[in-house]
């Protein structure tokens, strides 16, 4: 397994992933734009030379906003969203990043188990977030 930065050439197989994987996938011109931004930060991880699963997000200031994160299915039960959260808290870590933020669908057992696993905490509830009706718990971790 190795993670690495995301490149413009990762995103026609990011968007396969994210089309597989959410009801509401991002559009290819978000993943662009994104990789574009100065204050992203985007990995993927890949088994050989291909991509398994991927993260992306903003550093504002000295806080990390988590705004998407997937594996591909297959690849779930692996512990490669674990490993490629590790590998972005110690980057963040790195920076001098002092907390993480990310929302996830409250019916996500297996992601909130994760994070809680990986020390993050519920800070507040959106209600009806989700295009499904469902509450987005919003989480964080302190890094510093």
């Amino acid at each position: 397994m190795k993670i690495e930065k995301m490149n413009l050439s990762d995103v026609s197989s990011i968007q396969e992933i994210e089309n597989a994987s959410f009801d509401v996938p991002w559009g290819y011109n978000s993943f662009v734009s994104d990789i574009k931004n100065s204050s992203s930060i985007n990995l993927v991880c890949k088994i050989d030379r291909q991509i398994v699963g991927y993260c992306m997000g903003w550093m504002v200031e000295k806080e990390f906003q988590l705004n998407n994160i997937c594996i591909i299915k297959d690849f779930r039960k692996n512990k490669y969203g674990y490993s490629l959260l590790i590998h972005l808290l110690e980057l963040l870590e790195m920076l001098e990043c002092e907390k993480i933020f990310l929302e996830v669908d409250e019916a996500n057992y297996k992601a909130i188990n994760l994070y809680e696993k990986l020390g993050f905490v519920v800070s507040y509830i959106r209600k009806k977030y989700y295009k499904n009706k469902n509450d987005a718990l919003v989480m964080f971790r302190s890094l510093m």
